[in-house]
């Protein structure tokens, strides 16, 4: 494969996957400061508090094979901008709710949300790129979800301290929905195909791969939950030695820079 060759895939999947990914995870990488800054405010509990911001993972968990389904049978394309509005949707009406009840079913939507708009890019890039681009395709995918966690965090932290948590928890609503506007273009110009997988006439059983799963799951879900742990401690850390939400938002996006 030619350097001009890759470097022509990468340019085609700048607006239906790699802006879109800024915008949106931008959009959602606000939450990171905002949610336990929030819910620590409105007077929740700490276990209580953990639960709500979890209840995002248990929505991801439990909607995946169903997205997958749906990809199959209205596109990747039209996935995606369903799931984007249901977390533009859900983060949309914080800032306006105290109820733990009422924000962990939020968050559960959200998650499920996220976990299909996530899907349907990567299904997406697995169409439309040849086994020797897709790896830096992916590479490229992850580098933009850190490079819009590191903006993320210091806007959110910036306009909940000068504006207030309704405000940001808006900002962040209409920053994710940005996203669907240019796979909207993409889509206008007439490259999109049917947008979805294609049909397979065999029933695909993971019960041949249950052990090669669970053993590396196990692995990773150790690893991702130290990783969305830090999400929430950093916060209430800061929040407990007097930090400003700005602030905290700060501080996260220099982690996140560690992290790019």
């Amino acid at each position: 494969m030619s350097a001009a060759y890759g470097r022509r895939v990468l340019r085609s999947l700048v607006l239906p996957v790699y802006l879109p990914c800024f915008f949106i995870n931008g959009g959602t990488a606000m939450l990171v400061p905002l949610l336990p800054l929030y819910l620590d405010d409105v007077g929740l509990s700490d276990s209580a508090l953990g639960l709500v911001i979890a209840a995002a993972g248990v929505g991801g968990m439990v909607s995946q094979v169903g997205w997958g389904r749906l990809i199959d049978r209205i596109g990747d394309n039209a996935v995606m901008v369903l799931a984007v509005t249901v977390i533009v949707a859900s983060v949309a009406m914080f800032g306006v709710i105290a109820s733990a009840v009422a924000l962990g079913a939020l968050r559960l939507a959200g998650g499920m949300g996220s976990a299909g708009w996530i899907l349907s890019r990567q299904t997406f890039l697995t169409r439309m790129t040849d086994p020797v681009s897709r790896g830096k395709a992916m590479a490229l995918f992850g580098g933009t979800t850190r490079t819009a966690f590191l903006v993320g965090p210091l806007i959110a932290g910036i306009v909940a301290e000068t504006a207030g948590f309704t405000t940001a928890f808006l900002v962040s609503a209409v920053a994710t929905g940005a996203g669907v506007l240019p796979l909207l273009v993409w889509r206008s110009s007439g490259d999109e195909g049917n947008g979805a997988a294609p049909a397979s006439t065999e029933r695909p059983s993971l019960r041949p791969h249950l052990r090669s799963l669970v053993l590396a799951g196990t692995g990773q879900i150790l690893v991702i939950a130290v990783r969305t742990g830090r999400f929430v401690v950093i916060p209430l850390i800061g929040a407990d030695v007097g930090l400003s939400a700005g602030e905290v938002g700060l501080l996260i996006s220099i982690g996140g820079l560690a992290d790019l």
